[in-house]
């Protein structure tokens, strides 16, 4: 009860689909169940059909026969009469007539008072049937009449005795012929019309009273109508208008019965007797009940093979496809974007329902992805944003990371490009400039626009040296783009982080600092702009060029990581060997372009130019730092130098560096006035004036840097 209630209130798609195909299926049941009970009615119409043939058959064998043959003994006994022969011929024919008849019984001839006048066995001649009942009926009614005794009157045996009125006029009226059959009759009839095994025969008077049966006869002879099987039927047939029927009776043994009956007429039309034959009714529905068994087997064989395909198919084709949309769309509301559906290919609604769906799914995901992608990437040039940045540094705080380098880059004249020809033509300069940063960075590199010109670079498991060569690719490519509106031109500053206790925020401020400071010596730098133009013209007036600045750089860098000096103490040694000789813009160009040697004044005003350069620095805030070393970059170890006469460490780290590299530069490079050394010749110049001109220490190491480039 619970189960049927649980499929009935079941809200499961399969549970509604099995109770639909139930649903569809049920209107089978009554049919079968039609078809069952029609089966069975046409089996009782034919068993009735059956058991009145049979009906027919035997009391036209039976009773009707006897008539007719008692009617040719008769005859033959008549005419034996006529010819006059002796009682004991006349005895002898009848015997003999009847003999041919081969009916089991006994024929007598009777006169009117009741007296045997001949018989065919067991000669009882001369016997009185006066008192007879049967044979006083016969004279009354004038018609045959059929009895049933315990003794037979002619042979003394219990038999079926017809008693049949002889009325011809020759013969004196009142005569009868008694035909006694003997009870294995009624069997001998049976077997000689091969009648089925379980009809039930009886035969009965006019007056209902059973005469006979097979095969219900008791063992002991007697006849006990009120328990016979048809006795139900008996009184139905007395009344019965109909000489033939069939109808379902239960006798008094309690079992039902379907018996057919037939009325038995005399020659005068006369009903004498009537014929019952019965067979169980249990009996008859055995073979529909077995029909309607197999029926139902076949149903529910047919109805399972049904349901099975009805299911496979619509589970296939309804269930499968609902369950897989249902399980992709509850994957798609917890969060799962790549949800599709992926059940069977249906093409019916479903299948546009599954299709749209899965449009959906992938609009979805696109917009998520979006979101995504601009939740950490800029939208202008694609490349990662600050908030990604913050998020990955966290990430990447570990020693698989280091050395890790930062590179920070600014680019140049950009609010100059957005002023004069638009943001439009400014967002293309930003978007070449990631374009290139793609070109020369590794995959693995994280590339990130930090502000509306800022770019950052972070470089894991790369030491300065490659981020610093990294940077000068940066800035060749830049150099090669096309100038479409302007050049690209970025600023970059570079630090490492080392090891783990170096803050990863400190390494970034360092870079940007650098990077700072670097943007005085671009010339797109609009607070460079003076830096550059002094540059400019100090190479246009001295022999002073871009290419001396960029070998010292070089050569500083060297220098100071032989040392060890940090990588913001290197920053600061490349932009002094920039910008060490700025002052000499302030010394007239006749003293700087004399070929000959300079006299003591002009000596003093030369002299003048580290002071004039230092002011200069000293009037920007990002370049005040170096003003000191500008200023004592011509001062000796010894203290013989200009314009304080410093002498040993009192002179800036940075300048005692730039002292060394520089008058190697100058001396291996040729001048207005004077030829170039050979390197051997100037490193031992150097070696020479260590100690007097330069820092030992400083010479020395310089000279084992110089041994290690060759």
């Amino acid at each position: 009860m619970r189960m049927r209630c649980s499929i009935f209130r079941s809200r499961s798609i399969r549970g509604k689909l099995a109770l639909i195909i139930i649903a569809a299926m049920l209107p089978v049941f009554p049919l079968v169940m039609r078809g069952a009970l029609d089966e069975r009615r046409a089996v009782m119409a034919q068993a009735a059909s059956q058991a009145l043939g049979l009906a027919v058959g035997l009391s036209d064998q039976g009773i009707a026969h006897i008539e007719s043959v008692t009617k040719v003994v008769w005859s033959l006994w008549r005419l034996s009469e006529s010819r006059g022969g002796s009682v004991g011929e006349r005895q002898r024919s009848l015997v003999d007539a009847w003999a041919t008849s081969q009916i089991d019984g006994a024929f007598a001839v009777v006169g009117p008072d009741g007296a045997v006048i001949a018989a065919t066995r067991d000669l009882v001649i001369g016997a009185n049937l006066s008192a007879d009942e049967g044979f006083r009926r016969c004279l009354a009614l004038g018609r045959d009449v059929v009895t049933s005794r315990s003794s037979n009157p002619i042979t003394g045996e219990p038999g079926i005795v017809v008693w049949m009125p002889i009325s011809s006029d020759d013969v004196v009226r009142g005569s009868a012929v008694v035909v006694t059959m003997y009870p294995h009759w009624l069997e001998s009839v049976v077997l000689a019309m091969n009648i089925p095994d379980g009809f039930h025969l009886a035969l009965w008077d006019d007056g209902g009273r059973l005469l006979t049966s097979y095969p219900e006869e008791p063992s002991d002879g007697s006849l006990d109508e009120s328990k016979h099987a048809g006795s139900g039927l008996a009184d139905a047939v007395h009344d019965a208008w109909a000489d033939e029927g069939a109808s379902t009776t239960k006798g008094s043994d309690g079992v039902r019965r379907l018996t057919a009956y037939r009325r038995i007429r005399d020659g005068l039309g006369k009903p004498v007797a009537f014929l019952t034959v019965g067979v169980p009714v249990d009996k008859i529905q055995r073979a529909s009940r077995s029909t309607m068994i197999s029926q139902y087997i076949v149903m529910v064989i047919t109805c399972t093979i049904v349901f099975a395909v009805v299911w496979k198919a619509a589970d296939f084709g309804i269930v499968q496809p609902v369950n897989g949309l249902a399980a992709a769309a509850g994957r798609l509301s917890h969060g799962d974007l790549a949800a599709r559906y992926g059940g069977p290919a249906v093409g019916n609604e479903l299948g546009l329902l599954a299709q749209a769906f899965n449009h959906m799914a992938e609009a979805l995901e696109n917009g998520a992805n979006k979101l995504t992608f601009l939740s950490c990437h800029d939208s202008l040039t694609g490349l990662y944003n600050r908030t990604y940045l913050q998020k990955r540094l966290a990430e990447m705080d570990s020693k698989d990371s280091l050395p890790m380098s930062v590179v920070v880059g600014d680019m140049n004249g950009l609010k100059l490009v957005n002023d004069a020809l638009g943001h439009a033509q400014g967002d293309r300069l930003i978007v070449k400039a990631a374009e290139i940063l793609r070109s020369v960075c590794r995959d693995e590199d994280i590339m990130v626009r930090w502000g509306g010109d800022e770019f950052v670079i972070i470089m894991p498991q790369v030491d300065r040296t490659s981020a610093l060569d990294r940077c000068d690719r940066i800035r060749a490519a830049c150099a090669q783009a096309d100038p479409d509106p302007v050049p690209v031109s970025i600023a970059l500053g570079v630090a490492t982080r080392m090891a783990m206790s170096q803050d990863v925020g400190d390494v970034l401020n360092s870079a940007e600092t650098r990077m700072r400071r670097s943007k005085f010596m671009e010339s797109n730098s609009v607070r460079g702009t003076l830096i550059y133009s002094l540059r400019k013209a100090l190479s246009e007036s001295t022999h002073e060029t871009e290419e001396h600045s960029a070998r010292l750089q070089k050569l500083a860098w060297e220098l100071g990581r032989a040392i060890g000096l940090p990588d913001d103490r290197l920053d600061d040694l490349a932009l002094l060997c920039v910008l060490h000789d700025i002052g000499k813009v302030g010394i007239p160009d006749d003293i700087l372009v004399k070929p000959a040697s300079l006299t003591p004044p002009e000596w003093e005003i030369m002299r003048k130019h580290p002071e004039i350069g230092a002011r200069i620095v000293e009037g920007s805030y990002e370049l005040a730092h170096i003003a000191d070393s500008i200023r004592a970059h011509h001062e000796r170890w010894d203290g013989s130098g200009y314009p304080k006469g410093l002498a040993g460490e009192a002179i800036p780290m940075a300048a005692r560096i730039l002292s060394v590299i520089d008058a190697y530069d100058v001396m291996v490079h040729e001048r207005p006035y004077k030829r170039a050394l050979a390197k051997e010749e100037a490193m031992q110049e150097i070696q020479r004036c260590a100690g007097a001109q330069f820092d030992p220490l400083i010479a020395e190491l310089f000279l084992e840097v110089m041994k290690g480039l060759d």
